[in-house]
């Protein structure tokens, strides 16, 4: 009886592992290749073409992150969306709020269609600078 319950939590473990291992070897793995700031205004802007697919290149961003900085001691909460073909108002899209100076807020956008389609402008009259990472 011993030896059963013995064999039976080795083997338990072992097929806890196989899934682990499996991951182990194929590791998603995201290399960075530019970077850019990007000045969200009273007009709703992307990020640079030539900077996430650079001209003669063989690769495209997969993923990009940014912080978002508000360079005044006021509110500056801005909007963004990366639904292709709908652009971002000061009152429509997801919205991302930084109340003072010293506050950032970081954020990812995955997927080279949702790069692409990425657009933001600001709600109020305090623009917001985003320093992002692109990945490929």
């Amino acid at each position: 009886m011993k030896n059963r319950l013995v064999i039976s939590s080795i083997l338990a473990g072992l097929l806890l592992l196989l899934p682990l291992s499996a991951i182990a070897q194929r590791p998603l793995l995201y290399v960075a290749f530019a970077t850019e700031q990007v000045t969200v205004a009273g007009t709703a802007i992307g990020f640079t073409a030539a900077t996430i697919q650079p001209v003669g290149g063989s690769f495209r961003a997969n993923l990009a992150t940014c912080s978002a900085e508000c360079a005044t001691t006021a509110a500056c909460p801005f909007r963004y969306n990366s639904v292709p073909l709908v652009t971002p108002t000061a009152s429509v899209g997801l919205i991302i709020n930084i109340n003072t100076l010293t506050e950032q807020t970081n954020f990812a956008v995955y997927g080279w269609d949702n790069i692409t389609s990425f657009k933001a402008i600001r709600s109020t009259a305090n623009s917001v600078t985003l320093s992002c990472i692109y990945y490929r």
